[in-house]
């Protein structure tokens, strides 16, 4: 077996994780009192440990080490939350409309410029501040003014704070359940004539110094990459900044597997490491003192470039793991790079435990434990090779191991796998590792020989160039993306089980293993059948939330019939694609708005939806009250735009059971028909508040 003794931190980490995770799915009010508990614990433990146990009795520390590992995690997420605090603005009675904040991130263009603050005071009138503690996201209107916005800038603003609100739709992102784990629970859409700022320069000097120096990096930038498409790449490719990237563009590197090229990520402080470290070797320090010279400079510029990429939870990772292997290195220890990396993971989620929810975090770790763990058994399979061809397959091999690493985890968060993720990793990895060392000679050029700097811009300009090309040609080839993947969370978790166990099994030659590995496998081969025979009987109508669109699906097994309006099909997988996935729908068929579909089950014959037990009425701008006369009574309304229709002269006879009002209804208009609704006890469902309104027929 794995000696797990020579692994302290890979037996700590497991039960600290743990009581993370059980504070975020069952949380509890955090009270002073668990803490002395925590504190009494941790002397009872130590007690323990000196304990001599005989051998069967041995697992009274072992579990009581685990339990408390896992208290104290859980006490620690409990105490990272920042509802708790008494001073939260949260806790208002009635705030003011008028707040003072600081910014504690760059801001990010768009429509509207989306910028962190962290809240400082509120008021009524200007003059009696209450000051309160918080995190929220400010939307800006753009102008002038704003658009100078950076880094610890200090604003008063006004506005309403709006609590984040879960999803719209079903199975769609949940995106405030990914501001909470970062301690964002509220949003406000301000106008920029309502926002002043009253001071610069504040926040932290040292990440005030590293988001100048990314700005002036950026702008560098500007001067040597003409054309937007390369300079958003060569942006993400050396400080990992993506907001200016094309949307089709980076659709392509998703596609081909190489988002990690653009998001920094450990492989970058890997090339940076590799650089000083052999920049370092050509001075033949020897000694500890000399080393101790070596292990600091490497560990600065190892540092310096994690900040100016922004301390992402990869990037964090990466550092922290070459931070310990320098140390022990520096003092002649080389630790194990399993008991490194749980080390580092062990330390960023004391820090931040938020962190262990982060799909950066989990990708990261996971990458590089594929790495460590299935690049050694693969490479051991390649027959002797030439030199230029032997590191060309070390590249393919790290790359498939990655994969191996994180594909369970890939396919539950983004739902699909690309097939040429190998041919795009050649690009991706050599092009990346080139540009990277490039990129940190053009800042030394640009500074001491200007003219250097441009013949290497250009060069470095057509390296770009050549990623992006290369890119989106592999992103066309046929079959390159394999989409519609979807299971739940827990799925993830046997297959990782079951790869674990086949590995083991490959390892030591055990049966044990392997015969519980097939029975993973068989037990994730009879959920998948009873899934799909779910499936074929499925019958649903749901209406989405799509903005100011209007879309419905009509699902019967594995067929769904759409009716929406002329919304962008971006707009439109937005609200829908997730929920598609989810139920398996493989064939689709659009509803005119002008002609009769019958197909089985499902009669349409606008603008009236007939279902076996159901009867929608689709009431947009081209319907009137006349229409009504001469339709058969139905069970649901369908509002959408601007219908013709005088509330006060409908028949009572007429009338349904249930109001469905469409996101393309006017606020005013929207109110009359709820209205309408209480005063003749219908059921009504506004989709623009209430979310997607679903019916199984």
């Amino acid at each position: 077996m794995y000696p797990f003794r020579a692994h302290p931190f890979l037996r700590l980490l497991p039960p600290f994780a743990l009581g993370i995770g059980i504070a975020d799915y069952f949380p509890f009010p955090f009270h002073p009192a668990y803490a002395y508990a925590a504190l009494l614990a941790v002397c009872l433990a130590a007690w323990m440990a000196q304990v001599k146990y005989v051998y069967s009795k041995r697992w009274l520390f072992g579990g009581a080490l685990v339990l408390l590992l896992a208290g104290i995690g859980s006490l620690r997420a409990r105490f990272d939350d920042e509802l708790r605090h008494a001073a939260h603005f949260a806790h208002l009675e009635q705030p003011g409309q008028y707040w003072t904040a600081v910014l504690t991130d760059a801001p990010v263009p768009g429509k509207r410029l989306k910028t962190p603050v962290q809240l400082l005071t509120n008021s009524h009138n200007l003059h009696e501040q209450t000051t309160v503690s918080g995190n929220a996201i400010l939307f800006i209107s753009r102008n002038d003014s704003i658009d100078g916005l950076r880094y610890g800038d200090t604003l008063l603003f006004q506005g309403a704070l709006q609590p984040t609100k879960p999803p719209g739709n079903p199975h769609a992102f949940d995106y405030a359940r990914y501001l909470h784990h970062k301690d964002v629970h509220h949003l406000a859409y301000v106008h920029a004539d309502s926002v002043l700022v009253l001071g610069r320069n504040g926040g932290s000097p040292v990440w005030r110094l590293a988001f100048g120096q990314r700005s002036r990096l950026l702008d560098m930038l500007e001067r040597y990459f003409p054309d937007a498409a390369s300079q958003a790449v060569a942006s993400a490719l050396l400080v990992g900044y993506k907001e200016e990237l094309p949307d089709d563009l980076e659709q392509a590197y998703i596609n081909t597997g190489s988002m990690h090229a653009l998001a920094v990520s450990g492989t970058h402080v890997g090339f940076v490491y590799a650089g000083l470290y052999l920049l370092f070797r050509q001075f033949r320090l020897r000694g500890r003192a000399q080393r101790l010279v070596e292990t600091l400079g490497v560990l600065l510029g190892v540092w310096a470039f994690t900040l100016l990429a922004g301390a992402s939870a990869s990037v964090l990772r990466a550092a922290w793991m070459f931070s310990l292997f320098l140390m022990g290195r520096a003092m002649f220890r080389m630790g194990s790079v399993w008991n490194t990396l749980a080390a580092s993971a062990f330390v960023l989620l004391w820090a931040d435990p938020d962190y262990l929810f982060d799909a950066g975090f989990q990708l990261s770790y996971a990458a590089v434990a594929g790495m460590v763990f299935f690049y050694p058994m693969l490479y051991k399979q390649v027959p002797p090779l030439p030199r230029v061809a032997d590191e060309a397959m070390k590249v393919l091999l790290v790359g498939v191991a990655a994969q191996l690493g994180t594909l369970p985890l890939s396919l539950f968060y983004f739902h699909q796998f690309p097939v040429y993720f190998w041919l795009a990793g050649w690009v991706v990895v050599l092009g990346g590792a080139l540009f990277l060392w490039g990129g940190v000679a053009l800042v030394v050029l640009d500074v001491l020989w200007p003219w250097g700097a441009l013949w290497l811009g250009k060069a470095l300009y057509g390296l770009v160039w050549v990623m992006n090309v290369s890119v989106s040609s592999i992103q066309h080839l046929p079959g390159s993306m394999i989409n519609g993947i979807w299971y739940p969370g827990w799925v993830g978790w046997l297959l990782y089980g079951a790869m674990a166990l086949l590995s083991t099994a490959l390892l030591w030659s055990g049966k044990r293993p392997l015969l519980a590995a097939l029975g993973l496998l068989a037990l994730l081969a009879a959920v998948r059948m009873g899934r799909e025979q779910n499936r074929l009987n499925q019958h649903e109508l749901i209406v989405y939330q799509a903005g100011y669109g209007d879309l419905m699906d009509v699902v019967s097994g594995r067929k769904r019939y759409t009716l929406a309006d002329s919304m962008p099909l971006k707009q439109e997988k937005f609200a829908a694609q997730m929920h598609r996935w989810a139920l398996g729908v493989r064939h689709s068929t659009v509803l005119p708005a002008d002609s009769a579909v019958f197909v089985q089950g499902i009669s349409w014959t606008p603008p009236l939806l007939l279902l076996p037990h159901e009867q929608v009425l689709v009431m947009d701008d081209r319907f009137s009250s006349d229409m009504l006369h001469l339709l058969p009574p139905a069970s649901v309304w369908w509002v959408c735009d601007r219908p013709d229709v005088d509330l006060e002269s409908l028949p009572p006879q007429t009338l349904p059971k249930t109001i469905i009002i469409g996101g393309s209804v006017r606020r005013k208009a929207a109110d009359q028909w709820e209205n309408f609704a209480l005063q003749h006890h219908i059921i009504c469902h506004r989709v623009a508040r209430d979310g997607a309104w679903q019916m199984a027929w």
